[in-house]
């Protein structure tokens, strides 16, 4: 019997050493599994949330992409909460698009209402105010309900201003800004705006848009009584809305070739640069180290030589020929100095450069674009650049009158020197940009 109770005894503790052993199993598992999802989804997250610069050539940039700027960031928000409305003036690649956006998430950051509009696909000016309206309905919540109405007239008042373009098939389409139906629908924009207290609106590309009604018939004057027509919501008092405008045109090359300065003239001149080469080195070590390309100091400053101008989009335009000739020729992870003069002339024959040639054709008279081109075919020949005399010299054999040759130097100098193509140095004339001279001589001369 005793032995009973003991076997019986032995029994109940063997069985409760199989559970606690059971128990023990499944709480090293358990453990085992918290470590695993901490492991593979906490860090993981922790790595994504890492300061990380990727090789984006070409697009606007943000996030962690965007790089720097820290003092121009400083001074466009001090201009802007002092009541300023700027122009952000700077040639095409600079990066004004991804600084302005920039300032968008600032100025949200700073509980403002911000929004940021591209304009580059509209045709004409309905289609900029009907933007500009989806715009803002899509903030409806910047707006008490009761502006549910406004949205529905100014709905109703642009459908009726579509259809009378549409039905004017001779491409002769003038809106009166004064008539009854632009005027009331200044009054609801405006009966919108009022609520909005500190807000910044940014509008990208305007010139381009303004281009395209230029060349249109009666062009000119629907270009200056547009631009009028934007100026008069910035001259309003009361309204706490900051006007920013940008693009890869120049709104004050456009007005003064249509003599229409003083539809701008309010707008603050905010200029853009490229970065000093201190920064540039900077943006080089990180952009190499985020893409496990390591860069040489000796490596960096080759690369901010050639470049010659550094921009954020040549510098990663030229680092991303690198990175393709160390992927796909199998060279040594390490890049020397030897490497860089063979990734800018693979740089200099990119598509993308191409722009710069059509923005001529796009933005000028035709046969300023021809008169601006051979100028540029002038100087791509050599990379110290001539004298203006001797461009003036060369207008006159591309056939421009004697007595038009200064005042069509003048106009098409000032402009390519303000889009980033030239630089002027003590009378004489040179491609700003290295790469530019390089590709524009390989594409139009060889």
């Amino acid at each position: 019997m005793g032995e009973a109770r003991r076997y019986g005894w032995r029994v109940k503790v063997s069985q409760s050493i199989d559970l606690h052993e059971k128990d023990l199993s499944y709480g090293v598992f358990f453990i085992y599994t918290v470590l695993y999802i901490y492991k593979t989804v906490f860090i993981f997250v922790g790595k994504t949330n890492e300061m990380t610069m990727t090789n984006k050539v070409g697009s606007p940039v943000e996030g962690d992409d965007f790089f720097d700027r820290k003092a121009e960031l400083a001074e466009a928000w001090d201009l802007l909460q002092n009541g300023n409305h700027l122009l952000i003036s700077a040639p095409r690649r600079v990066g004004k698009t991804s600084l302005v956006r920039r300032l968008v998430r600032d100025a949200q950051g700073a509980n403002w209402k911000a929004l940021f509009i591209n304009v580059e696909g509209e045709e004409n000016e309905i289609g900029f105010v009907r933007l500009f309206v989806e715009g803002l309905k899509e903030q409806k919540n910047w707006f008490e309900k009761t502006k549910d109405n406004t949205f529905k007239t100014l709905s109703s008042l642009l459908q009726s201003l579509e259809l009378e373009v549409k039905a004017d098939d001779v491409g002769s389409m003038t809106v009166k800004w004064n008539q009854a139906k632009t005027a009331d629908l200044k009054t609801q924009l405006l009966d919108l705006l009022r609520t909005m207290e500190d807000g910044l609106i940014v509008i990208d590309e305007l010139p381009i848009l303004l281009n395209r009604i230029a060349k249109a018939e009666n062009g000119k004057q629907r270009a200056e009584s547009f631009l009028h027509w934007l100026r008069s919501f910035r001259q309003l008092p009361g309204l706490r809305i900051r006007w920013v405008f940008c693009g890869s045109i120049g709104l004050d090359s456009f007005t003064e070739r249509m003599g229409v300065v003083k539809t701008i003239n309010d707008l603050y001149g905010f200029p853009l640069g490229a970065f000093t080469p201190k920064v540039a080195d900077q943006f080089l070590e990180r952009l190499g180290q985020d893409n496990s390309l390591p860069l040489s100091p000796a490596v960096r400053q080759e690369i901010v030589t050639l470049t010659g101008w550094p921009l954020p989009y040549y510098l990663q335009l030229l680092f991303s020929k690198l990175k393709s000739a160390h992927r796909i020729q199998g060279l040594s992870s390490v890049v020397t100095v030897e490497d860089v003069a063979p990734a800018f002339s693979k740089a200099a024959v990119h598509s993308n450069l191409g722009t710069w040639m059509e923005r001529l054709d796009e933005q000028l008279t035709d046969e300023d674009a021809r008169l601006a081109k051979g100028i540029l075919d002038l100087l791509s020949r050599q990379q110290k650049g001539r004298k203006r005399s001797l461009l003036e010299q060369h207008l006159g054999a591309l056939r421009v009158a004697p007595e038009n040759i200064k005042d069509k130097a003048t106009q098409l100098l000032k402009m390519l020197e303000r889009d980033g193509y030239l630089l002027s140095q003590e009378g004489t004339y040179a491609f700003r940009s290295p790469l530019l001279r390089t590709y524009w001589f390989t594409t139009r001369l060889q």
